[in-house]
């Protein structure tokens, strides 16, 4: 008799553990993403790094876990799919989506005043499930200092929430069907890539996880980007300690002969993140051009 093929580990992608860490991180990561807009928001570039930094503590979980009860640990495909959730979530409640569209909801009308005349030119217009329209209700809300679970705040808000969070909904839905369609093209014919994915891919896919964790270089620039954070970070607290990039510099002022003087105020910024993204670039543009020239 044949021996027979040694059995192949099921793979393990979206299973219900899986989807209830995704759930309970959801929650955390929504909060750091809308308590840190207009103060470095994770979801302004592409690679967002709350979510990063969520997946990396759960690699290091899974390494100490390993040792104690090995049944427990992550899958690859599991820390993918808690990605993929977070990720979702952290859009949904980033950068120019709730965290501009919940105050545009009655911001025509608490700021209507008899000098622009808004009442009378749209306010007809705007549906009353679609707005908040009534000043009392909106009071605490910009006045602060209030708590939103009151029976009759919570009723002016819940159609047009309903409303909005349906339309919300239906959009994401509509990407998923985009993304559906161009997957073929993207994937089986072009045969492209996703530099996104491939740092938290290598944090979730078992060796190369061990390897990426273990690299020096990627210490030696961590290690690098955290001190210039912290250093930047001492200097805002305490305008005594220098500080390194994130800064705006006036080079107007080092021009002060005709015709250079007419320059003006001319900013120069260097931030460490953009810094790191064009590094990181460069790499992959030099991959690409290596892979195309074996070709």
């Amino acid at each position: 008799m044949h021996p027979s093929p040694p059995k192949t580990p099921p793979h393990i992608g979206a299973s219900w553990r899986a989807i209830l860490v995704g759930v309970l991180l959801i929650i955390p990561n929504v909060y750091w993403v809308t308590d840190s807009a207009e103060k470095g928001d994770p979801t302004t570039v592409s690679l967002y790094f709350n979510v990063v930094f969520c997946i990396f503590i759960l690699t290091g979980l899974n390494a100490i876990l390993a040792r104690i009860h090995s049944a427990m640990v992550l899958k690859p495909g599991e820390l993918v799919t808690i990605y993929a959730m977070l990720a979702i979530a952290s859009s949904l409640a980033g950068y120019d989506l709730l965290s501009g569209l919940i105050p545009m909801i009655p911001h025509a009308f608490w700021y209507a005043t008899p000098e622009n005349d808004w009442a009378a030119l749209f306010h007809r217009h705007i549906p009353d499930w679609l707005a908040v329209k009534d000043k009392a209700i909106l009071a605490d809300y910009y006045r602060g200092e209030s708590s939103f679970y009151h029976r009759e705040v919570v009723g002016g808000w819940i159609v047009p929430t309903v409303t909005w969070g349906s339309f919300v909904c239906v959009l994401l839905f509509l990407m998923v069907c985009i993304n559906s369609l161009i997957r073929k093209q993207w994937i089986e014919t072009e045969k492209l890539s996703y530099p996104i994915i491939q740092l938290p891919l290598a944090l979730a896919t078992g060796r190369e996880s061990s390897s990426f964790l273990t690299s020096r270089m990627l210490w030696i620039g961590f290690c690098t980007a955290g001190s210039i954070d912290l250093l930047n970070g001492l200097h805002f607290l305490n305008p005594e300690f220098p500080s390194l990039g994130g800064n705006v510099y006036d080079i107007g002022a080092l021009f002060t002969e005709k015709p250079w003087s007419a320059i003006g105020w001319t900013p120069v910024a260097v931030y460490p993140f953009a810094v790191g993204s064009l590094l990181l670039l460069l790499v992959f543009l030099s991959r690409l051009e290596s892979r195309l020239h074996l070709r």
